[in-house]
């Protein structure tokens, strides 16, 4: 997935797209974080989720852009939609992560 490091950015994006935008939030010393790392730019590269925009924002290199989003728990998904937050997932439930990210594909 692709990297944010600024909450300019990353709130930029958000606004300028009408894609859905799911943002993990992650830690480097958090193994449930890498496993869900891997699954989701997994995902990110198969047919069919072309038009979503998969974000990771690294804890450490963005302690600020975490704190803003008020990220208390890692790994945490945020999914916008319109520029607004339509979903938040918290932990390794990829059952729960990819219902909701295919719930939040339809229009």
């Amino acid at each position: 997935p692709g990297e944010s490091t600024g909450l300019t950015d990353l709130l930029s994006l958000i606004e300028r797209t009408d894609a859905l935008v799911m943002v993990l939030y992650h830690a480097q010393w958090c193994r449930a974080c890498k496993y869900v790392r891997a699954k989701m730019g997994s995902i990110a590269k198969q047919a069919g989720y072309e038009d979503v925009i998969f974000v990771s924002v690294d804890q450490q290199g963005a302690r600020a852009v975490c704190r803003d989003m008020e990220i208390k728990e890692y790994p945490t998904i945020h999914m916008f939609r319109d520029a607004r937050k339509v979903e938040e997932v918290k932990g390794i439930d990829l059952k729960r992560i990819i219902n909701s990210l295919h719930n939040h594909m339809k229009k």
